[in-house]
């Protein structure tokens, strides 16, 4: 007896991304994305670059920086 949500050998595909779906964030807006943070820095003028302005983030939006973390880290 298979509960609901498991995979039965022979069934179709339910749910998740069709095949050809792009990703929601691409390499490129992801690159422009770290390349403004990097620029922006620690004082928004680009001091310590990337990681001075990650810093600023966990030291003044915790909750902001810790989804982030969470974002990145493998599941």
């Amino acid at each position: 007896m298979a509960g609901k949500g498991r995979f039965q050998s022979g069934h179709k595909k339910v749910g998740g991304r069709k095949k050809g779906t792009p990703n929601r964030v691409s390499g490129e807006q992801a690159d422009l994305v770290i390349a403004t943070m990097t620029k922006m820095g620690s004082d928004g003028r680009g001091k310590d670059e990337l990681v001075g302005y990650l810093q600023t983030i966990f030291l003044t939006q915790p909750k902001i920086g810790l989804k982030l973390l969470r974002s990145l880290l493998p599941k």
